[in-house]
C-alpha cells in the first residue's frame, strides 16, 4: 500500500446546496461496525462453545495455515484464508475492511482519538511497508521452499508428509498465546499503532496477511469506481479510514488503485454528488499513470529508508519471540512502533520543530521538557532493543552448536559411556557456555525475564552429561528443580543419569516422582516401562500403563476392558482418543507388551483386543498390522497373520522386515508359490488382504 500524505486541509468549493462544504457522516460506516461487531460475537460465541462442549471447530484464523505448508494439516482456517485470498483475487481487499477484528480496534482507537480531538497522521515508509510481504512469504512460503529446497542441499528433509485434516480440535486455545501476551497485544497493534502510525497503522506496516491481500487486490476487478459527476470536492478523501487520496486516485485514474482500499465504502456513501460506486472496472496492474501526476510524500529520505529499514529488521528479530513470550504478529506491531520513535528522536537532532501530536519534542531548535523526557525513553528502548538482539544472538549462537552435537542418548547415558570426539566436545562446551550467559540474570546469565530457564536448563544439563561429567549434570537438574518446579523433561534426563551411574533404585523414585505429577506423559511413563522391561520387571509397567489410561479417561479404561464392541462406544472413544494421542500410545504400547509377555491366553487375547482397537482409530498404521499379525500367530490362527502382514505391506511396501516375516508365515503355511512372488517384490492380486 501506498499511505498518502494525511495532513489533508480540502478547500471545499463552492458546489451548491447538494455538495455543500459540510461532510456527511457515512451511512456505511455504522453498518461495517455492526458486522465487525457480530463477527467478534461469533468469535466470543466459538470460545465458550470450547469450553462447554470440550471439542470444537478450529480456529477460524489464517495464521492456521501455518500447519498446512508445513505439515500438510488442513485446518479451517486454512480453508478459510484460501476462500478469502480467492475472493480478494476478485473483490478486492474486502476482507480487511469487513471481516478482520484487529481492523475494528484499529478504527474504534482512531474514533476514540477523533473524539479527544486527535487525528492520527499517517508515518510515510517506504522500507517498513515491505514487513507485512516479507512476514506472509516467511510464514506462508519459506517453509516450503525450507522442505523442497534448502532441506535437502543440507542432506535433512524433503520429504512431503502427504495432507490430512484437522478439523476439530479438543485444545482450541493451543495456538494462541496468553493473557499476559494477548492484552498488551490488543493494545500495541490496535491503540498504539493508529495513535503513531496512522488509521490503519497495523495494517500498513505490522500484518502479514495484508502481504498478500495487497498484492492480490492489484488484480481484482471490483473496485471503487467513479463518474462524471465528480467535482473534486475531496469528502471521499477526508472520510477514509484507510489513508487512501480517493479524489486524486478517481481523478487520475477513474478508479481507487490504491492497494490499501478495503472497500468500506464510506467515500461511496458521503460523496454528495452519488459520483462513486462499487462495479467491475479494469485491474489495477494495468493502469496508466498520467503524466504529471504529483508524486506522494514520505517522512523519509532514501538514505533515511536504507538505515531505518536495516533498524527494522534488526528490532523485528529481536523481539520476535523474545523469552519465548512475543509472537509474530505482536513483534511486527511492536518492531514498528519502536522504529518511529528511533526515527522521531533522530529527528529531534536532526529539525528544528518536531512534534507528536500535541506534544511538542523540539520548538525552535530547542529541546522541550517533553523532548527530554522522550529521547531518555527512546535511548532506553535502544539500549533494551541492543541487549534483546544480544539475548537472541547468543541463544541462537548455543542452538547452532547444541544442534552440532550428534551424541546418541544410550551412549551418553550408558553404564559404559563413550566419550566423544574432540569436535563434538567443542561443540558442547561452546553451546553450554553460551546458554549459561544467556540464562535468566538471578542465575548468572543476562536474560530479564526467566521464562525459557527450565528449558535452558534441560540443555545445559544434557550437555554436561555428553562431557562426562555426570555429577554436575544431576545436581544441576536437581537445582533446577527446586528454582523452577519439575517437569518430564528434567525427571527423565535425571533419571537417565542416576542409570548410568548404577543408581536404580534413585532412578525408579525419580520416574515414580515425574509419574505422578504427569500421570499421562507418554514419553516419561514409555521410557519408565521399557527400562523396566530391560529390567525383567515388565508386569511392574503393564501395571503403569493401564494406570495411567485409566489416569487419562476411566471411560476409555472401561471400553477396553469390554471384550464385544458397542459401535456407538467404539464410535465415541474414536473421536476422544483420535483428540488423546499420548493414551492412544499408551494402549499400543499395553497391547505389545501383553502379546510379548502374555503369562495366560487371557493376557494373549487382551493383547490382540487392543491392537485390533486401535486400528479402528488409526487404520494405516503398518506396525500395528505387524504387531498384530505376530498376536495371531501366538493364537493360531496364521491366516489372520498373514492378512495383517499383507495390510501393512501395502501400506508400508519399502519395509524390508514386514516383507521378510510375511514370507516366512507363508512358507511355514505351505503357500511356496505366494512366498516367491512377495520375496520378488510382487504383491498378488489374488490374495484377499
Amino acid at each position: 500500500m501506498n499511505p498518502p500524505d494525511q495532513s489533508i486541509e480540502i478547500n471545499l468549493p463552492q458546489l451548491g446546496q447538494k455538495s455543500g462544504g459540510k461532510i456527511a457522516r457515512s451511512r456505511n460506516s455504522k453498518i461495517r461496525f455492526t458486522v465487525l461487531i457480530i463477527i467478534q460475537l461469533l468469535i466470543i460465541a466459538h470460545v465458550v462453545q470450547w469450553l462447554i462442549m470440550g471439542t470444537t471447530i478450529t480456529p477460524i484464523e489464517p495464521s492456521e495455515s501455518m500447519e498446512t505448508v508445513k505439515y500438510g494439516v488442513i485446518t479451517a482456517g486454512f480453508i478459510f484464508f484460501v476462500v478469502a485470498l480467492a475472493s480478494t483475487a476478485v473483490l478486492g481487499r474486502w476482507f480487511c475492511g469487513w471481516g478482520c477484528h484487529v481492523v475494528l480496534l484499529q478504527d474504534a482507537s482512531a474514533k476514540l482519538l477523533q473524539r479527544i480531538g486527535i487525528r492520527p497522521r499517517p508515518f510515510r515508509s517506504r522500507m517498513m511497508m515491505l514487513m507485512p510481504l516479507a512476514l506472509a512469504l516467511y510464514m506462508f512460503i519459506w517453509p516450503l521452499v525450507d522442505r523442497f529446497v534448502v532441506g535437502p542441499m543440507l542432506g535433512r528433509g524433503g520429504n512431503w508428509p502427504g495432507f490430512s485434516t484437522h478439523l476439530t480440535t479438543t485444545d482450541f486455545w493451543g495456538t494462541f498465546p496468553g493473557w499476559i501476551v494477548g492484552v498488551p497485544f490488543l493494545l500495541i497493534c490496535g491503540f498504539f499503532t493508529v495513535y503513531f502510525l496512522g488509521m490503519k497503522g497495523y495494517c500498513t506496516y505490522g500484518c502479514p496477511y495484508g502481504g498478500f491481500f495487497a498484492p492480490l487486490d492489484q488484480l481484482a476487478i471490483g473496485r471503487i469506481k467513479v463518474n462524471d459527476n465528480c467535482e473534486q470536492c475531496g469528502h471521499c478523501t477526508a472520510v477514509c479510514t484507510s489513508n487512501v487520496r480517493v479524489h486524486e486516485e478517481v481523478r487520475d485514474f477513474g478508479m481507487v488503485v490504491d492497494q490499501g482500499c478495503m472497500k468500506c465504502m464510506d467515500c461511496v456513501s458521503v460523496c454528495p454528488m452519488d459520483a462513486l460506486s462499487f462495479g467491475i472496472a479494469k485491474p489495477a496492474v494495468k493502469k496508466v499513470v498520467p503524466e504529471g501526476r504529483k508524486e506522494r510524500k514520505w517522512d523519509l529520505s532514501w538514505p533515511e529508508e536504507i538505515v531505518f529499514g536495516i533498524i527494522t529488521t534488526i528490532t523485528f528479530l529481536s523481539v520476535y519471540q523474545l523469552y519465548g513470550l512475543i509472537p509474530l504478529l505482536f513483534a511486527s506491531g511492536l518492531a514498528a512502533i519502536i522504529v518511529y520513535f528511533l526515527f522521531k528522536a533522530w529527528n529531534c537532532f536532526k529539525k528544528t520543530d518536531v512534534k507528536i501530536h500535541n506534544w511538542q519534542l523540539k520548538k525552535r531548535d530547542r529541546l522541550t521538557k517533553n523532548g527530554l523526557a522522550f529521547l531518555l525513553g527512546s535511548g532506553l528502548v535502544a539500549i533494551l532493543i541492543l541487549h534483546s538482539a544480544a539475548v537472541r544472538s547468543l541463544m541462537a549462537y548455543a542452538d547452532y552448536h547444541d544442534m552440532k552435537v550428534t551424541s546418541n542418548p544410550s551412549m551418553v547415558f550408558s553404564t559404559d559411556p563413550v566419550i566423544p570426539d574432540t569436535k563434538i566436545l567443542e561443540h558442547a562446551r561452546k553451546a553450554r557456555n553460551a546458554y549459561l550467559a544467556v540464562s535468566w540474570i538471578g542465575d548468572g546469565g543476562i536474560a530479564l525475564l526467566p521464562t525459557l530457564q527450565p528449558e535452558i536448563d534441560n540443555r545445559i544439563a544434557w550437555l554436561y552429561a555428553v562431557e562426562n561429567r555426570r555429577d554436575e549434570a544431576k545436581e544441576f537438574i536437581r537445582g533446577s528443580i527446586q528454582r523452577y518446579g519439575m517437569s518430564p523433561e528434567k525427571i527423565s534426563g535425571l533419571a537417565r543419569i542416576l542409570r548410568a551411574q548404577s543408581r536404580s533404585s534413585e532412578a525408579a523414585e525419580a520416574y515414580m516422582l515425574g509419574i505422578a505429577e504427569y500421570p499421562t506423559n507418554f514419553p516419561l511413563i514409555d521410557e519408565y516401562v521399557i527400562w523396566l522391561e530391560n529390567e525383567g520387571r515388565v508386569w511392574e509397567g503393564i501395571g503403569l500403563l493401564r494406570d495411567g489410561i485409566m489416569s487419562g479417561s476411566e471411560s476409555i479404561g472401561d471400553w477396553l476392558a469390554l471384550e464385544e464392541y458397542d459401535p456407538v462406544t467404539a464410535e465415541e472413544m474414536t473421536v476422544l482418543l483420535t483428540e488423546r494421542p499420548e493414551i492412544l500410545a499408551m494402549i499400543r504400547r499395553l497391547s505389545v507388551l501383553l502379546m510379548n509377555n502374555a503369562e495366560t491366553r487371557f493376557d494373549l487375547d487382551e493383547g490382540v483386543r487392543l491392537t485390533e482397537r486401535t486400528l479402528d482409530i488409526e487404520p494405516d498404521n503398518p506396525f500395528a498390522y505387524r504387531a498384530l499379525a505376530m498376536g495371531y500367530v501366538m493364537q493360531d490362527r496364521n491366516d489372520k497373520g498373514i492378512e495383517a502382514l499383507y495390510r501393512s505391506l501395502e501400506i508400508e511396501p519399502e519395509v524390508r522386515v514386514i516383507r521378510e516375516q510375511l514370507v516366512e508365515l507363508l512358507n511355514a503355511e505351505g503357500r511356496r508359490r505366494e512366498a516367491d512372488s512377495i520375496s520378488r517384490g510382487e504383491m498378488p492380486e489374488s490374495v484377499n488382504r
